[in-house]
This record gives structure tokens, sequence and C-alpha cells, in this order.
């Protein structure tokens, strides 16, 4: 009897062996790529900085004054400025993208590396300190080809981030200047 059952257990053995010796290979399925958030893939590109007040930049050359069309250039995570002076493109600052997409408006902060400013007290020469990262705080919504960046204005590291989109350049009560930048897509 315990010989029986041996010999169907070696046969069970040996069949299930040449059987998956026959079976197909398993096919090899790419692990899923992570979801990237829809907002951050609408960013792309280059946008058209809409001239103001507050962002128009003008160089003289000889006595005309020549208007020197600035444009944002969003690649991956990184946002640049670029200055083109007709058909010469110069990139100029370049910022990392800090973005949360699940904010409800989804948050947008531009962090640069050794900066510097004018500090004041403990300052370099002049008043210029360096320091490590400055990070705009903002809020951003894309709307079709329209991009709309609502942040704190400059080096104010602890200022409180706009909490909705406002028209231009505004002081909130707190004391805290933010500025509103709209771009278009460029075609």
């Amino acid at each position: 009897m315990k010989i029986r059952i041996s010999l169907a257990l070696l046969a069970l053995i040996g069949l299930t062996t040449i059987s998956s010796a026959f079976a197909p290979a398993p096919v090899y399925r790419e692990p899923p790529k992570p979801k990237v958030p829809e907002i951050y893939t609408a960013m792309q590109g280059t946008w058209e900085i809409n001239q103001n007040i507050n962002n128009a930049m003008m160089m003289r050359r000889g006595i005309a004054m020549k208007r020197v069309q600035q444009q944002i250039r969003i690649q991956g995570t990184t946002w640049a400025y670029i200055y083109n002076n007709g058909g010469v493109e110069a990139e100029s600052t370049k910022y990392e993208i800090v973005l949360d997409p699940k904010a409800s408006p989804p948050t947008l902060d531009l962090k640069q590396s050794n900066q510097n400013i004018w500090g004041g007290k403990g300052g370099g020469p002049g008043g210029m300190q360096q320091i490590e990262q400055i990070a705009m705080k903002g809020i951003v919504k894309v709307e079709a080809n329209t991009l709309t960046f609502c942040y704190v204005y400059g080096y104010q590291q602890n200022a409180e981030r706009p909490k909705h989109f406002i028209e231009g350049n505004q002081v909130m009560p707190n004391g805290t200047q933010t500025m509103t930048m709209t771009l278009k897509r460029v075609k």
C-alpha cells in the first residue's frame, strides 16, 4: 500500500514537472509608472509673460529702447526665465518646482539655491548676504492656454501663502506683498 501511494505521488510529481516544461512562459509586465498629476503635465512647455508695469523689461540700444520678450520654460521640475532679444534666447534664473496638486488650490513653490539678496544685518559687502534657498510660495491654476501663479513676493521667507487668486499685486492684511503672474502658452 505504501509503495502504491509512493508510486502515485512520484507519478503526480513527474506529470506536473513534465507539464510545466511545456507551459507557456510567463509574460513580462512592466511595473506601473507613477501617475503624473494632471496639472503638472498641463504646466509643461513654454509660456509668455503678459507685459505689465511690474515685469516689463527694457534694454537700451543706443538711444532707442527695445522691449525684450520674456518667457517661462517649464521642463520636468525646472522653471526657467528665458529672455528673447531679436531672436537670440538667453536663459536667466532657474528655479526648482515643488508642486502639491492635492491642495485646493494646488500649491507651487519655486526654490533657488545660493541666491544673493540684500540682507542688512550680518550681510556681506554692501548688505548682501547669501541664503541657501528662496521659496516663492504660491498657488497655481492652468485653464486651457493660461497659467496663473499667485505668489508671495520676493524674499519674505516666513510669509503666509496666498489662499486665493488676486488681480495684480497687493499687500495682504498681514503686510505680505503678493504678486500674480499670468502666462499664455506659446504656440
